[in-house]
């Protein structure tokens, strides 16, 4: 399961759209050309840092919205730090290496320069971007120590990458547990690099929702995963919720018994339209979408309580698009 790649920028309309835009046209450009400038600092063997760079422009066609999330929470709190510019660019590299190291693990990179690459070179370029995120992380002066958000998320964020991988996924509990902390722990390290390079309060408050937010974005990428059935996530036979909801039913149909391995892959890829009708005729779908709302809201109820202009409020409820 790719982590929450669907975040689509989109700032409140009561903005001029053509100001906004290029508002965030240029700094999705300008965190471009610092990893690019990191990558020519550090990566002097020609090869990885030709494919470094391929790869920070294919990302850039996704948008660095993990660093967007760095520079709109700097802002938000009135940060003024000369290294918030960096921070966002340290934060992409991080979010990358680990583009890379998921697209491994899934054998899921269709599209990708990487997926026409070696495997070993791969690897050794997604652990490079792992350890110059982290080099130049540790070399920015925090006020508050802000750099230990970037290395306890991460390591939560591999705990739950690990358990999907391991894919012993029963319950609703495990699953939100897991979709916490393999894509929840991002958003919010991401959030609160930003945050706590301008200020040392309201850090809880940040993670809490940034960590709801994180659970309901990768519930929508698994609702539009398993609305292809040629997806890895079928392969692999990850249960999401909509498949947690046919086994605690018990609703017999070819997807359960696809899961319980009495229905080839071959043989479900033949019956795509099918899978799609009892996915929506058995409310699955429906109940998928109810806990996405759910996080949604609990998201939106700790950001209200910020005593932060509006602006960056709606900012924010247009960027996860929870209104």
């Amino acid at each position: 399961m790719k982590i929450i790649p669907y975040l689509v920028v989109i700032i409140s309309c009561k903005y001029n759209y053509h100001e906004v835009k290029e508002r965030v046209i240029l700094s999705d450009y300008n965190i471009k050309e610092r990893m690019i400038q990191e990558v020519h600092n550090h990566f002097h063997q020609s090869n990885l840092n030709d494919m470094a760079i391929q790869s920070i422009r294919h990302k850039k066609q996704e948008g660095f919205l993990f660093g967007e999330l760095t520079l709109l929470h700097h802002e938000m709190f009135g940060g003024t730090s000369s290294a918030i510019g960096q921070a966002a660019a340290a934060v992409e590299l991080l979010i990358l290496s680990f583009d890379l190291f998921d697209d491994l693990q899934d054998d899921d990179s269709f599209g990708t320069p990487w997926s026409t690459w070696d495997t070993a070179l791969t690897l050794n370029l997604a652990l490079g971007l792992l350890q110059l995120s982290s080099k130049i992380m540790h070399e920015i002066q925090f006020p508050n120590d802000g750099w230990k958000y970037f290395d306890r998320l991460n390591l939560m964020s591999i705990n739950g990458q690990h358990g999907d991988i391991l894919n012993s996924i029963e319950t609703e509990e495990q699953y939100l547990h897991i979709t916490a902390q393999k894509a929840g722990s991002l958003v919010a390290m991401a959030s609160l690099i930003g945050t706590s390079l301008a200020t040392e309060q309201y850090h809880d408050i940040v993670e809490n929702y940034c960590i709801q937010l994180g659970i309901a974005e990768q519930i929508k990428n698994d609702l539009n995963d398993i609305l292809s059935v040629e997806k890895s996530d079928w392969f692999l036979r990850k249960k999401s919720l909509p498949i947690l909801y046919l086994f605690d039913n018990n609703i017999e149909s070819d997807i359960l018994y696809y899961y319980k391995e009495t229905v080839s892959f071959d043989e479900l890829q033949t019956k795509k339209e099918l899978v799609k009708e009892i996915l929506f005729d058995s409310g699955s779908m429906m109940y998928a979408q109810v806990i996405l709302r759910k996080h949604q809201l609990a998201a939106l109820d700790q950001l209200h309580s910020l005593p932060i202009d509006n602006m960056y409020k709606e900012k924010l409820t247009h960027l996860f698009k929870t209104n």
